[in-house]
Parts: C-alpha cells; structure tokens; sequence
C-alpha cells in the first residue's frame, strides 16, 4: 500500500507511520500539494505491481475487493481496465442509498472490448475512480492523469479514454466491492469545475480521434451542454442567475426525493465494515 500525502497539514503523515512501523508492505510517499492528479501520479509511480489500485481519500473497499478484481483481470486478458459497482454513501446524513452506482446510471456492459469502452465513455464517464485497478501495461501505454488544472476534477475519465485509446478495454466483476462517499465539500459539487472539466476532456478526445461519427456525436452534446451550463452559471445577468439557481434547486429537490428510499442502517455486510472503519460514528454492536 502506497500512501500518498500530498502536502497534508493535518497529522496523516505520524498516523500513517504508526501503521508502516506495524506493517512493512505499507510505505508513505511525502510530497508538495500536487493536487488529485498529481497524487495518483506519484502513487503510480512508486507503484511496484502489475495490477495498480485507486482508493481516493475517504472512500472505501468492501472485503475481498483486490481479490475479485484481481481474479477478473486474469479472465480478461483484453482489458487494462477493472472497475466495480459501488454503494454510495451520504456522509452528511450517513445513509446508504439502496440503489447503486451502476443502478442510478444507464446500462453498461459489464464486459467491453476497447472500442466499445471508448464509445461509452464519451457517453460520460461512468466508472468511479475508488473502484478502478489498472494494469501497470495499460497505464503506461496511456500515459499519466493530466495535470493539467483545466482537467482538475475529470483527469480520470481522461485517463479512462486514453487506456481504451491504447487498445485496452474493461471488465465489471458481479456485485457492490467498493463505497463510495458524497461529501458536500468534494469537487464533484463544483459545478462550474465540473463543466469545465468536461468540457476539457470531450474536446481533447475529439481531437485526438473523430474518426467513430457515434463518438463525435456524444463529443459534441458533451461540448455544447457543458459550454452552455459554464455560460449560464458565470453570467452577471440577473435572469440568468436566477435560472441557475431555480434549475439547480429542482435538481436538488428531484435528487432528494429520488434518493429519498435509503438504509436506515447499513446493510450487510456494510454494517461490519463501519463499524471496523469509524466505531465512533457505526457503534460496535
């Protein structure tokens, strides 16, 4: 396990320590703040096995993740790519939705070869970087997240296109392996970043291959629904603004009552992975 503290200021640093001081395959790589794209770098890098794994600040691994994925990897000898379905977790209210990741998105094949990957992925990106293992041949065939600040907050999807780019493409193993945590203070929350972002990565895809008309149409709805939210969300007008905040107040209202039929409590076997993780917050019962 590699521990990227990108430029923390906080006590990381000594807790992580405390744990490599008891387990030697832990090791805590120190840098100036690089940002997420320049922490996964890093972690690549420092990286010693074929097969790489994500696990981004808060979120989590359900047991026998590196195991399934592992496993699914060698049945696939076509794709670069694993990724898992994930609970989501509302940190404010630490509620679990009953629905999961894949099931709040549209039907993918858990199974695809690179250039269906490819064609999907300029859908939108639907693979949540918490739940990805990489092998160490595709990553380097596709080259290093974009550090770019213009890619800040979609420098995975980025990547995800690039590895089918390479000719490499993804497997979904069955079942939920992997939590992921909605936090008001993520990145994810800032629209404007997130458009921007998006923006970024559709028109750099496009550039780099228009070849599949399917593909560029997806590019282009990217491009123009994404430029379009930019323009209303920093416009000065007042009727602009006030149809930003009435569209994103149904949004969240719609959000709210969609999402409304969570876990009272975690379910199986959620509810001892918590209770390992945060005994404070799940109890030990």
């Amino acid at each position: 396990m590699v521990v990227v503290d990108d430029g923390s200021s906080d006590d990381t640093p000594d807790i992580v320590r405390s744990f490599a001081a008891e387990d030697p395959r832990i090791r805590l790589v120190e840098q100036e703040n690089a940002g997420t794209a320049g922490a996964r770098n890093r972690g690549f890098a420092e990286a010693r096995g074929e097969l790489i794994s994500i696990l981004d600040n808060d979120d989590l691994w359900l047991p026998r993740y590196l195991e399934r994925v592992s496993a699914a990897l060698a049945e696939a000898p076509f794709a670069g790519l694993c990724h898992t379905d994930a609970w989501i977790l509302d940190d404010t209210t630490g509620r679990i939705h009953r629905k999961t990741a894949v099931e709040w998105a549209e039907p993918r094949p858990s199974v695809m070869e690179a250039d269906r990957l490819r064609t999907e992925l300029m859908r939108g990106n639907f693979i949540l970087a918490s739940s990805v293992t990489v092998t160490r041949e595709a990553f380097d065939a596709a080259g290093p997240f974009n550090t770019s600040k213009t890619f800040r907050g979609s420098d995975d999807w980025d990547l995800w296109l690039r590895i089918a780019e390479a000719g490499f493409g993804a497997v979904r193993p069955p079942g939920v392996l992997a939590v992921y945590r909605e936090r008001p203070d993520s990145v994810s929350r800032d629209h404007v970043l997130m458009m921007r972002s998006a923006l970024a990565v559709a028109t750099d895809a496009l550039e780099r291959d228009s070849s599949n008309p399917e593909e560029a149409e997806f590019a282009a709805r990217q491009i123009a629904a994404s430029s379009r939210q930019i323009e209303l969300s920093t416009s000065r007008s007042p009727l602009a603004k006030a149809r930003v905040w009435f569209r994103r107040r149904a949004g969240a209202v719609r959000r709210r009552l969609t999402r409304s039929r969570n876990w009272w409590a975690p379910p199986e076997p959620l509810a001892a992975l918590f209770q390992r993780v945060d005994p404070d917050r799940w109890g030990t019962g």
